[in-house]
């Protein structure tokens, strides 16, 4: 679907594991994004995988870079979901808090 909307404009969709993306995948004469933009997948990642996901976006990414990271987040940190919001909304996911994915 998005290769269908995004048809004709300069975009690039890759389908692939954030943890397996490398230089190669970068199109182009760099070896850095200019631009990663993720919406709505931390939530799915898992706090123990929140530090390599940054990582990798920082890795991946040019010195002068934007990374948008667009999420639903919490006030508090917590390691499991609420049993509500698991069933009804998020099934399989962990909305962070800003202290669990702010990489000082």
């Amino acid at each position: 679907m998005a290769r269908e909307l995004c048809k004709g404009l300069k975009v690039e969709i890759k389908l692939k594991d954030y943890r397996h993306l490398n230089s190669d995948d970068v199109p182009g004469a760099g070896s850095h994004f200019d631009r990663i933009v993720s919406i709505g997948m931390i939530e799915h990642v898992g706090y123990k995988n929140y530090r390599i996901f940054m990582q990798t976006m920082h890795r991946l990414l040019k010195d002068n870079g934007l990374f948008l990271l667009h999420t639903v987040g919490r006030n508090k940190s917590a390691v499991i979901s609420d049993p509500w919001t698991n069933k009804y909304i998020f099934p399989n996911s962990m909305a962070p808090s800003i202290k669990q994915i702010l990489i000082p």
